[in-house]
């Protein structure tokens, strides 16, 4: 019997990010699935997420806010259909750039990397304040309303991190996927990006797959007190030989013995 613990949980009504089209496009995600390998004795979260989007702009971009600068590296997509058979069995990488200076005290947005990744152009951002953010995301090809600026102030008032990522569509494009990147980042504990910006209004019903593979198990929390609506599908210990693979697919260094 192994200590490492792999919940899959199920969640309604979700968005891990927060759109950003240009003035009367609409964007909907149509599915998503995150996987959360979280190292609580570095308390180093990995971050990986597959979403599928429902458009017909010409181009969009998306943002996800984390606690502390990510490294980004394109993960496989086969790691979330290889968890489902591991969990319900039948019935290129970019390379990461060198740790960035300090930003100068007077900086109100540091790029901090850009990089493209799993087809996606990001810029890692730095902001201190949030309507620098939306002037320099205007400057860059993204949208910015007051809504998604609203959205952003809660995380750069913390010092969060900012990534920005922009998809290319076509013009008759509906459906659209993103593939797998994982973000890698310090926190104090383990974390959803589930904050929308009010413009979205609330998304039509659909499933949210979240595995999460700890040493324990966990409680999913809205903000500190507020329940998760979601319920645990399936729990369990993973072998030595699927962590291997795991570890393969999300292309993944050596993991602390808080997991291993």
């Amino acid at each position: 019997m192994t200590d490492r613990i792999i919940v899959l949980i199920i969640g309604a009504l979700s968005l891990a990010c927060a759109p950003a089209g240009r003035v009367g496009e609409q964007i909907h995600i149509a599915e998503e699935s995150a996987i959360i390998v979280w190292d609580d004795t570095s308390k180093t979260q990995h971050f990986i997420r597959r979403a599928s989007f429902e458009t017909r702009a010409k181009d969009f971009g998306f943002l996800v806010p984390t606690p502390t600068i990510p490294k980004l590296v394109e993960a496989s997509d086969s790691a979330f259909d290889y968890l489902e058979a591991v969990i319900m069995p039948p019935s290129k990488g970019a390379k990461a750039a060198a740790a960035p200076a300090p930003a100068p005290a007077t900086a109100e947005v540091m790029v901090v990397e850009r990089v493209e990744v799993a087809g996606l152009d990001a810029a890692v951002l730095a902001a201190n304040d949030a309507e620098a953010l939306g002037a320099w995301l205007q400057a860059n090809g993204y949208a910015s309303t007051p809504e998604l600026m609203h959205w952003a102030s809660h995380y750069v008032q913390q010092g969060w991190i900012i990534t920005a990522f922009k998809i290319a569509a076509t013009e008759t494009a509906r459906r659209l996927d993103a593939s797998a990147v994982r973000m890698t980042f310090k926190a104090d504990r383990p974390y959803f990006p589930y904050r929308v910006p009010a413009s979205v209004g609330t998304p039509a019903p659909r499933a949210l797959h979240v595995y999460f593979l700890g040493k324990e198990r966990v409680d999913g929390k809205l903000g500190v007190h507020d329940a998760w609506p979601s319920r645990p599908r399936w729990a369990g210990d993973l072998s030595d030989s699927h962590l291997a693979q795991l570890v393969k697919l999300l292309v993944l260094g050596p993991l602390s013995p808080s997991i291993r």
